[in-house]
């Protein structure tokens, strides 16, 4: 039992997301701003406050370079604005990416969204997949959450 009255107390209060969508990419395709902010909501355990910017696969290469050095575009990145504090950060989404990848690994694509959007929240909180088991953690977080979505399991 936790006798710490203000740690009682956080587990009362739902932490809130003040989210932005930024479309530098658009789809038919997307999901409404509600779902997006439904799924990104579920990953969080305090106040938050997170850029989503949706961009094709040039804004991803170019992201990508300039942030991790490598040449191509990837699916998802995310900036956290301050690690020691996790409130903020952006995460952008490389939609096409993001297609053809649902489409190889036989997901439906709002599911494969909704697992990447999850992830960059968990990153921007300071989970990590650095190490087997951080790795570990953060799946089994991603897997929770995705089932209470309704989705199913990532990584099957």
């Amino acid at each position: 039992m936790v006798s710490d009255p203000k740690f009682r107390e956080s587990l009362n209060k739902k932490a809130r997301l003040k989210l932005e969508i930024q479309y530098g990419f658009k789809d038919r395709d997307l999901p409404s701003k509600k779902n997006m902010w439904r799924w990104a909501s579920s990953a969080i355990t305090r106040d938050m406050s997170i850029t989503i910017r949706l961009i094709d696969e040039s804004e991803g290469r170019s992201l990508n370079k300039q942030f991790c050095g490598k040449e191509h575009a990837t699916n998802v990145l995310s900036f956290p604005y301050d690690l020691d504090s996790g409130l903020e950060g952006d995460i952008a989404i490389c939609l096409p990416i993001v297609k053809k990848e649902a489409i190889q690994q036989n997901k439906e694509f709002h599911a494969h969204l909704a697992h990447l959007i999850i992830h960059g929240v968990l990153h921007i909180q300071g989970f990590t997949h650095d190490n087997r088991s951080a790795a570990e953690r953060m799946e089994s977080r991603e897997k929770s959450l995705l089932n209470s979505l309704g989705f199913g399991n990532p990584y099957q």
